[in-house]
């Protein structure tokens, strides 16, 4: 982990099963948000400091969900 990876957030609400395309990416995951802040808010090494910061960005904004 170098700090420097690509990290995006998504926000979707659907009532169909989602799939992660295994080509376009390494790995992910589906988390629910309280889950997620409390990841972050842990300090787990294993969360790159670049997703933290957009993470708690995100749930910064008027609406996150």
């Amino acid at each position: 982990v170098t700090g420097m990876e690509f990290a995006w957030v998504y926000r979707v609400e659907t009532d169909q099963a989602l799939r992660l395309n295994e080509q376009e990416m390494s790995g992910g995951d589906w988390f629910d948000p309280v889950e997620l802040d409390n990841w972050v808010d842990s300090g787990d090494p294993s969360l790159s400091g670049v997703f933290c910061l957009i993470w708690k960005t995100y749930r910064n904004l008027p609406n996150p969900a």
